[in-house]
């Protein structure tokens, strides 16, 4: 220590001072060590002696880096980049250290402090695009990649990169440019053609981008991903049968299938195939019994195949998890109506006003809405006040109308009646009721009157062959479509739409020459029609005239002939004539447009073995089982190779880890929103594209995303919002069907019809406004829809008919109906509502037999037994018509007005005793009932039971102590049981009531006179003459 003390005395007094370099050169040699502590201690005292020395900070910072001490590796380098602005190594290892804290916007910030030789060289490029989009800055990125690309266009992962950029954008259009430029580079063009479906989806081309997915498919068939946006789109085409075989695709690519099969059986549904809907129902309440969706959208369809004791059982357990559905009272009501139990039904009904306790109910529905929910016939617009149910719905009142007829609360009915509307009074359903109620409560000249005021001519209507081959089409009967296209041709044989849609059903049926000969005429008369050339030399080439199919291919224009699908069949034509080496060649170019071809792999294998190349042929086998994963240890890449491969759950870890380095990184949000709601986790998919759209407001799109799980969810009012939030064409449909579910109706209507304006053919919207109309009671607007759509969608056609049964317009309903019923003979509710036609016509016989057809199906209703009853009686056969009574009080014991009917019929057939019986069972049903109680009198007295008719008279004067009827009918049987004096004290009792009719005077004198009181008899009967 003193000699170091005294040479720096001396070399102070020689003038000498202590230089950096010694220290900067130890330090240099410790880091070659990897003594990095140490070397950082040198350099710091190299910097002590030298404070402007920048080598000496640069090594500092280096070596703070390296030891993971990044505030004082950042303080090193800014000390360096003051020292030296213009030294691009401290600036690029700055950024470096910011963006390793998160702090993206200072890394990006350092990069544009570079010198201009710097700062367009690749690698930094790249770091300010990948930060930049980290950023949420997808504009700024996307034109630095546009950058890179001006260098090297040529570059897949860069323009797939910027592709995805745009996308998120909204820059659909320069996104397929982008997409066309990858794909002509042959790059990844299964996701190329994926990407521009979604792309063209964003401008509105829906049909562009179902052709875009059908090609992304067909490179690439395991994509679940794809073929669910593939479903969508056909579903919203109107095409149920093929939008129900993409679902089913989506089914085997997914983890949690249950929103997918739902999605399929709906479909199916539509398609009107419904015993197929109703198993694929079963099946998903069986495995996820919590899915209440699917329990609702099984009610409905075991509602139209006539099982209604199911379709109860479904709305039980949909209204034990949630109450205050107001929808699942309302379909419980009319299922526990078709069974019969009218007491539950009106349960039902009246909990659907009130399903919470409250007074007033919003106007909503459950999920998969397919029914007729109702109508007010004094609101109108939209209002955000609930709406009393019980005051203001049509239908609700004739529903509960109908119930309390049900139960015999006539007096109740009438009351119920008179709150409607006097247009609503006249429509023939409420006529009858009144009718009904009338006659139970003895008003029959009323009654008379209401049946007078029911009268209709019908109409007549028909379908034409074609329309019946489509329907036939699209229930899969291929052989008799294919005779009825036959017919159509045999009178105009160049009828293009024939021979294709024969061609098609010859296709499916597996006749492939007679196919090919349609194919053949339509290429004569349409020579440009590509696709059915193309469809004609694969079927040649399956058919044996290979060489055939290759002249028919060598007609197509260059660029087609150059698609992996036209390459295939002519490769396959090829091997067929024996030119295995032109077939080999062939489908070497197919690789070469898609190296992933699993189909021309394995075909160029098997021709390269049949012809002895035995290491090519291994070569290519290897290839099928190799499977690519690009990109290195980033986390993002990573989780979004999985995410594109499948493997959702592990995706969203990945993510996850992705976003434990910036947790507000756009991009790592919204793709594990994706990969949560592909793996079925809706609620946290939601949550992250909220954090998505908190971050970055502008990506209108996400609104859209966040809808389509909301509605997956049964939450459509929110759904309906997101929808109207992403402010998209598309949108505007899906917040209107979002709005109808939700039973927001006029709003739903609304919306439906701005959409229609733009789209007037779109088969879903026709449909789904006509029910939004029907809802809100304006069932011209509703008929209008339906009568577009009845030939493409089956339920459509059976609403039509339906609504004009309700509307009066029977003759148009009857003929609707019956084309139904004959291209849907299992179907109950078609064959009951033309039976509802066929009466309000008058035309009770065929009433009967379409009532006798829904039984034949297996319907379970009651209520069709009494209608057969009703009908029986009209026609006069009352034998017939009292042996359904007995049937029904045999397996339906809780239905009171039978027992009544049954003795009102024993009655008219003279056998009283039996007519007593069934009195007897009425009364204890409802003793107090005074019609009733007259009825039972007079039978009992005509089996000469006058004491059992006297017990039941004294409870009913109890009851009814002011109804002289009841008073005369107790004289009468007083005087039958010689009880002389009790029978004048009664009806003396009748006329007090001062109401009183002629015929008490004259049975008060005969008692007198039979108890001897002759001079007071004689004054009774002057009375009475009077």
């Amino acid at each position: 220590m003193i000699e170091r003390i005294t040479m720096d005395l001396f070399g102070n007094i020689l003038g000498k001072s202590e230089t950096a370099a010694p220290y900067i050169q130890k330090a240099e040699a410790l880091f070659e060590k990897g003594k990095v502590e140490d070397a950082v201690r040198q350099c710091r005292r190299a910097a002590d002696i030298e404070p402007g020395n920048a080598e000496a900070w640069y090594l500092i910072g280096s070596g703070e880096r390296y030891l993971r001490n990044t505030a004082q590796a950042l303080e090193a380098f800014s000390k360096v980049t003051e020292l030296s602005p213009t030294d691009p190594a401290a600036w690029i290892a700055m950024a470096g250290l910011y963006a390793r804290c998160g702090k993206f916007t200072e890394a990006v910030a350092s990069l544009d402090r570079l010198p201009a030789s710097d700062i367009k060289r690749r690698d930094v490029l790249l770091w300010k695009a990948e930060w930049l989009e980290a950023l949420g800055r997808y504009e700024d990125g996307e034109q630095v990649l546009a950058d890179i690309l001006s260098e090297t266009p040529e570059d897949g992962a860069i323009i797939e990169w910027r592709i995805k950029l745009l996308m998120r954008l909204g820059k659909y259009a320069e996104a397929i440019t982008a997409i066309g430029a990858a794909l002509s580079i042959g790059y990844k063009p299964a996701v190329m053609h994926a990407t521009k479906g979604q792309a063209l989806e964003g401008i509105g081309d829906m049909k562009g981008a179902l052709a875009a997915y059908r090609e992304a498919l067909a490179l690439n068939a395991e994509d679940p991903g794809t073929w669910y946006a593939r479903a969508r789109i056909e579903e919203s085409n109107g095409d149920y049968a093929a939008a129900a075989a993409s679902y089913a695709e989506v089914m085997r690519g997914v983890t949690d299938e249950s929103a997918a099969g739902v999605a399929r059986y709906h479909c199916l549904f539509m398609a009107g195939q419904y015993d197929e809907a109703y198993n694929g129902f079963e099946k998903i309440v069986t495995k996820n019994p919590e899915f209440y969706p699917a329990w609702y959208l099984l009610g409905v369809t075991a509602e139209r195949l006539g099982r209604v004791k199911r379709a109860a059982e479904c709305f039980d357990h949909l209204l034990k998890h949630d109450s205050t559905n107001a929808n699942g009272w309302y379909r419980r009501g009319l299922a526990m109506m078709s069974l019969g139990r009218y007491k539950e039904a009106l349960e039902s009904f009246r909990r659907m006003q009130h399903p919470d306790g409250t007074k007033k109910v919003a106007w909503v529905t459950s999920d998969g809405e397919m029914s007729l929910f109702g109508r007010s016939f004094d609101q109108s617009g939209t209002t955000k006040e609930p709406i009393e149910i019980d005051a203001k719905n049509i239908v609700l009142i004739g529903l509960q109308v109908r119930s309390l007829a049900g139960v015999g609360q006539y007096e109740d009915a009438l009351k119920m009646i008179s709150r409607l509307p006097p247009e609503e009074k006249k429509t023939t359903r409420m006529q009858l009721i009144s009718a009904e109620a009338e006659a139970a409560l003895g008003n029959y000249g009323a009654a008379l009157q209401h049946l007078e005021a029911i009268r209709s001519d019908p109409e007549a209507f028909s379908q034409s062959q074609r329309l019946f081959a489509e329907i036939l089409m699209k229930n899969r009967r291929y052989e008799e479509a294919a005779e009825i296209f036959g017919q159509i041709l045999s009178d105009d044989p160049e009828d293009i739409r024939a021979l294709r849609r024969r061609a098609e059903a010859q296709i499916a049926l597996g006749s492939y020459t007679a196919a090919a000969e349609d194919l053949k005429a339509l290429i004569n008369l349409s020579p440009t029609d590509w696709q059915a050339i193309m469809l004609r030399a694969e079927l040649l080439s399956l058919t044996g005239d290979a060489r055939g199919a290759l002249t028919l291919l060598e007609s197509l224009p260059e660029q087609l002939r150059k698609t992996p699908s036209v390459g295939m069949i002519r490769a396959s034509a090829l091997e067929a004539v024996g030119k295995m080496d032109e077939a080999i060649l062939e489908l070497k170019h197919v690789l070469d447009v898609d190296p992933e071809h699993a189909g021309a792999v394995l075909q160029t294998a098997t021709l390269a073995y049949r012809m002895g190349d035995l290491g090519y042929a291994g070569s290519l086998l290897s290839r099928l089982k190799e499977i690519s994963v690009e990109g290195g240890g980033i986390a993002l890449m990573h989780a979004e190779i999985l995410s594109a491969e499948g493997e959702y759950e592990k995706a969203v870890d990945a993510f996850t880890e992705s976003l434990s380095f910036n947790p507000e990184n756009p991009s790592a949000l919204i793709g594990r929103a994706d990969a949560f709601r592909r793996a079925g986790h809706s609620e946290p998919a939601l949550a992250d594209l909220n954090a998505a759209l908190s971050i970055d407001p502008k990506s209108l799109h996400l609104h859209a995303l966040s809808g389509s799980i909301l509605m997956q969810r049964s939450r459509y009012a929110e759904a309906a919002e997101a929808f109207r939030r992403s402010e998209s064409d598309l949108s505007l449909s899906l917040a209107a069907e979002s709005l109808i579910r939700s039973g927001r109706y006029q709003e739903a209507l609304s919306h439906f019809e701005s959409y229609l304006s733009s789209h007037p053919d779109d088969p879903t919207a026709l449909y789904l406004s006509g029910m939004a109309a029907e809802h809100i009671g304006k069932y011209q607007v509703a008929i209008a829809h339906y009568h577009k759509i009845s030939d493409a969608i089956p339920d459509a056609e059976y609403r039509l008919g339906s609504l004009l049964n309700a509307t009066s317009e029977y003759g148009e309903a009857e003929s609707i109906l019956e084309t139904f019923c004959e291209n849907h003979p299992e179907d109950i509710g078609g064959w009951y509502t033309r039976a509802s036609a066929y009466e309000h016509l008058g035309r009770d016989q065929q009433a009967g037999d379409a009532y006798q057809e829904a039984m034949n199906l297996g319907a379970e209703s009651p209520a069709l037994l009494i209608a057969m009853e009703s009908i029986l009686s009209r026609l006069g056969r009352l034998d017939d018509a009292a042996e359904i009574c007995q049937s029904i009080a045999r397996q339906h014991p809780n239905i009171p007005m039978i027992n009544r009917r049954l003795g009102e019929l024993m009655t008219q057939l003279g056998r009283s005793g039996e007519a007593a019986d069934a009195y007897r069972k009425a009364l204890v049903e409802t003793p107090d009932d005074a019609i009733l109680l007259m009825e039972a009198t007079d039978a009992f007295m005509k089996i000469d039971a006058p004491k059992e008719a006297i017990t039941h008279l004294k409870h009913a004067s109890e009851v009814h102590p002011d109804d002289p009827h009841i008073w005369r009918a107790m004289g009468d049987a007083l005087t039958a049981d010689s009880e002389y004096a009790h029978a004048v004290r009664a009806y003396d009792r009748a006329i007090a009531t001062g109401n009183a009719p002629a015929e008490v005077y004259r049975g008060r004198a005969r008692a007198l006179m039979l108890s001897g009181k002759w001079s007071e008899a004689c004054n009774a009967l002057s009375e009475y003459l009077q």
